[in-house]
């Protein structure tokens, strides 16, 4: 799917938008031992939760409550938490540490290893969905080819943001889709509109309006216009995956 801009991720309940690098007044106090850089390749940069200036990161250099860590086109880093939970970042990501288990993604592709809390369930938190988690691995995607979420591992509850409802919508099973267009392309080519509007129906069927769905094991979701369609995992993603959980 495509139209929906902007994603954060929170792996504890709650969480308010950080304004993109604009110095962050209205973020929490600053606390330490939330986590660190564990690996950096690239230009990876730490922009203060206080600060007006980005400033490289290394590898070991620790983060604060508030702050933010940006990675450049080409750049890849790992972020790990107290808990023990670990953070895969693509380049072009934007995360923000807004408190010790809580974060926010703006672009880019990143990769989680949550584990699971004795105290309490986590929660991935975006524009368009708010995630229940409870010890899973999977990855966000928020980039012009791909807004979703993609399982590896585990089971997440996906609810739909401020009280609000999905248009619903589960991709349909392939072997009937093709079976109908092999039969449609054999040389029939009167049939190409026909063939279009059917493809649009039976790619994807309308499910329900919900507030919630779950997601697991080698499902995933996109998003868009308020809108959400869940199938297995996509090849591209599968592969980033498989990339991105290789760093951790």
């Amino acid at each position: 799917m495509r139209g929906w801009t902007g994603l954060f991720l929170l792996l504890v309940t709650g969480g308010a938008l950080a304004a993109g690098d604009a110095p962050r007044a209205d973020a929490e106090k600053t606390g330490e031992g939330v986590g660190q850089v564990a690996r950096a390749e690239g230009r990876v940069q730490v922009l203060p939760a206080k600060g007006f200036r980005k400033e490289p990161a290394e590898a070991g250099r620790a983060l604060a409550q508030g702050d933010m860590v940006l990675t450049g086109n080409e750049a890849q880093a790992v972020l790990a938490f107290a808990d023990g939970s670990k953070v895969a970042m693509n380049g072009g990501t934007k995360l923000e540490v807004l408190d010790p288990g809580e974060v926010r993604q703006e672009g880019g592709k990143a990769f989680y290893r949550i584990r699971q809390s004795a105290s309490q369930g986590r929660q991935v938190r975006t524009e368009f969905s708010v995630i229940g988690v409870k010890g899973t691995e999977f990855l966000v995607s928020d980039t012009g080819e791909a807004k979703a979420v993609a399982m590896a591992e585990g089971e997440v509850e996906v609810a739909a943001p401020d009280d609000g409802r999905f248009e619903l919508y589960r991709e349909k099973q392939a072997d009937e889709f093709d079976a109908y267009r092999q039969r449609q392309q054999q040389g029939m080519d009167d049939y190409r509109q026909e063939f279009e509007q059917y493809k649009q129906r039976v790619r994807r069927e309308f499910v329900e309006y919900a507030r919630s769905f779950s997601l697991g094991t080698g499902k995933m979701a996109t998003f868009g216009d308020g809108e959400a369609t869940t199938g297995a995992v996509s090849e591209e993603l599968e592969q980033d995956i498989q990339r991105l959980r290789d760093l951790l």
